[in-house]
C-alpha cells in the first residue's frame, strides 16, 4: 500500500513551515499580489498610449472629405473608393485631388455636394498611379486636376508620381521613403490617393500579401494623421471588390464608396459602407464627362426612387410631350424634360437614352446645315 503524498514546504514566510491546504491553495495568489515582475511594470508603461479611458480627452477629427455634410474620410484613416473598369474612379479622385490643392481658392470646379478640406496650409497632397500611361496621367493632371483647381501651374505641395513602370518590390519602401520626405518638405501629409493598390501586391488572392499591404497604408495613414483613399476593382458584373485584397480593405476602411456608370454613360458615386454616416444621409453624386473642359463634371444627384425601372407609360407620354415629327435639338429636349417632370439633369439625359435604345419612342436624325456635334431626335409615335 502507498504512503500518502507528503506536504510541500514553501520556503516564503518561514522555511520549512508545513503549510495546510487553504495556505497551499492561497498562496499563489499572495505571489501574483506581491511579486509583479518589473517587466510587467515596464510593458504596462511602456502601452500606456495604446489605451482608450473614459477620462482621456480624445478630440473628435475634423473630416477632410465629406459629402453634404456626411463624414467620409478623416485623418489616420482608410477610404476604400471601388469600380468597374472605366467607370469613373480615377475621374472622382481627380476632383478630389483638386479641391485638396486649391489652397484659398474657394471656387474650383469642383462637384457640389462633395466637400474637401482646401488645405489652406498647403500640406503634401500625394497621388500615385500605378495603371495609367504618362500621357494619360500628364493629360489628367492637366486638365481635371490643375485646370480644375483653377490654378496656373503645379504647386510645390503636390506630388503626383507614375510609377507603372517601378519592379513591384520596390514600391512600399519607395511610397514609405516619399511620405517621409513629403512630410518634412510640406509640413505634414494632408491627404493622399493610391489609384491601384493591387498592383502593390502580387496577387489580390494572396491573403497574407494583401493583409500586409493594407496594413502598411494603415500605418502610413496614422503615422502621418492623413486621409488614405486606395483605389480598387470590382469583380465583373459583381458590387465585390476584387479577392482577399478587396475584403480586407473592406474591412478596414472609414469608409466604401463605388463609383457605377449607367446605361446613358453617366458615372455615379454610390455610398456603400459608412462608419461615420448612414448610407441614405448621403446622396449619390452624378457626374459626366465635359468634351469642351476634358474633365468630368457633376450633373446633379441621383434619385434614389429612380432605379432605372421607368415603365413604358410614362415613357411614352415624355415622348408624346416633348417630341414630335419636327427635329427637337437634344439640349433643348432634355431641358424641357426637367422643367416638366421636375426631373435632374442627368435623369433627363438617362430617359432619353432609353426613348430611343429601349422602348424604340424617339430615334436620333440628321439636320442638314447644322453642326455634326449635335444631336437631334423626332418621335416615333403615331
Amino acid at each position: 500500500m502507498l504512503a500518502p503524498p507528503t506536504k510541500i514546504n514553501f520556503p516564503i514566510d518561514k522555511p520549512n513551515k508545513m503549510l495546510s491546504d487553504e495556505q497551499v491553495n492561497y498562496r499563489p495568489n499572495k505571489l501574483k499580489e506581491h511579486f509583479i515582475t518589473e517587466e510587467k511594470l515596464t510593458f504596462l508603461k511602456k502601452n500606456e498610449y495604446l489605451r482608450v479611458t473614459l477620462e482621456m480627452d480624445i478630440i473628435e477629427p475634423e473630416p477632410i472629405i465629406s459629402i453634404s455634410g456626411n463624414i467620409i474620410s478623416t485623418p489616420g484613416n482608410l477610404t476604400m473608393l471601388s469600380g468597374s473598369s472605366k467607370a469613373g474612379k480615377s475621374a472622382f479622385c481627380s476632383d478630389i485631388l483638386a479641391g485638396a490643392i486649391r489652397g484659398h481658392n474657394y471656387a474650383y470646379d469642383g462637384f457640389e455636394v462633395l466637400n474637401i478640406d482646401g488645405n489652406e496650409q498647403k500640406k503634401a497632397v500625394i497621388h500615385i498611379d500605378t495603371e495609367q500611361a504618362r500621357h494619360n496621367h500628364h493629360k489628367n493632371l492637366k486638365y481635371a486636376v490643375i485646370r480644375r483647381s483653377l490654378l496656373e501651374k503645379t504647386p510645390s505641395y503636390y506630388y503626383s508620381y507614375n510609377i507603372r513602370e517601378m519592379e513591384l518590390n520596390k514600391r512600399t519602401k519607395w511610397t514609405e521613403d516619399l511620405f517621409k520626405e513629403a512630410a518634412e518638405e510640406s509640413g505634414g501629409i494632408h491627404l493622399a490617393v493610391i489609384d491601384g493598390i493591387a498592383d502593390y501586391i502580387r496577387s489580390v488572392n494572396d491573403e497574407q500579401d494583401s493583409n500586409t499591404i493594407v496594413h502598411f497604408f494603415e500605418k502610413l495613414a496614422i503615422k502621418y494623421d492623413c486621409p488614405i483613399i486606395a483605389i480598387v476593382h470590382l469583380n465583373p458584373n459583381s458590387s465585390k471588390e476584387r479577392g482577399h485584397l478587396g475584403s480586407q480593405l473592406q474591412r478596414k476602411s472609414e469608409s466604401v464608396l463605388q463609383i457605377k456608370k449607367g446605361d446613358d454613360g453617366i458615372s455615379y458615386c454610390e455610398p456603400f459602407l459608412l462608419r461615420n454616416a448612414s448610407n441614405m444621409d448621403v446622396p449619390i453624386i452624378l457626374f459626366e464627362y465635359d468634351k469642351d473642359k476634358k474633365y468630368h463634371t457633376y450633373a446633379g444627384i441621383k434619385d434614389r426612387n429612380d432605379k432605372q425601372q421607368d415603365n413604358s407609360k410614362l415613357m411614352r407620354e415624355i415622348a408624346d410631350n416633348v417630341f414630335s415629327k419636327a427635329p427637337i435639338q437634344y439640349k433643348e429636349a432634355v431641358d424641357k424634360i426637367m422643367q416638366n417632370y421636375n426631373k435632374s439633369i442627368a435623369t433627363s439625359k438617362r430617359y432619353i437614352s432609353r426613348m430611343a435604345k429601349e422602348f424604340n419612342f424617339i430615334k436620333k436624325v440628321n439636320v442638314p446645315a447644322q453642326s455634326k456635334n449635335e444631336k437631334f431626335y423626332v418621335s416615333l409615335l403615331g
